[in-house]
């Protein structure tokens, strides 16, 4: 057990890092990455608009879930939307043809995802880090609920 506990945080730290690398990159060269998807993706969205918020939307998302997953905030729940944010982007990526490289990208990241959001055990209902006896559980829910 403790080396699934030893493998999981070491998945869910690269996997936060490798995001939230990814996304200082996109929003460093925020100009030439909205440049590159109102070029490369023109025909998806009939305003252009959209596009250009969408494209400088979405490396600031990815900064947070990555970010949020790096530091074990909502892991879940930001496995879930950087899960979102990297199939959105593998699903362009598939439909242009673009590289080789970002494809693979996004197919590891979003298998560490899925691996993260399907081992994921909070630790507050881990039975065992529960120290105090159930007496005490019991007669704080009969002093909690004798009101209602």
């Amino acid at each position: 057990m403790a080396i699934l506990k030893n493998t999981f945080f070491i998945v869910r730290k690269l996997t936060g890092l490798a995001i939230v690398l990814h996304a200082l990159y996109s929003v460093a060269t925020i100009t030439s990455h909205v440049d590159f998807v109102t070029n490369e993706f023109p025909e998806f969205f009939g305003n252009k608009d959209v596009l250009i918020i969408a494209a400088t939307i979405f490396p600031f998302l990815e900064f947070l879930a990555g970010a949020l997953l790096f530091m074990k905030i909502h892991v879940k729940t930001s496995a879930v939307i950087a899960g979102i944010l990297s199939m959105v982007i593998l699903l362009f990526i598939v439909i242009s043809g673009v590289n080789f490289l970002p494809l693979m990208y996004h197919i590891i990241i979003v298998s560490a995802l899925l691996y993260i959001f399907k081992a994921y055990r909070p630790s507050i209902l881990d039975d065992r880090l529960l120290d105090f006896p159930k007496s005490k559980v019991d007669s704080w829910k009969y002093q909690f609920f004798r009101f209602w």
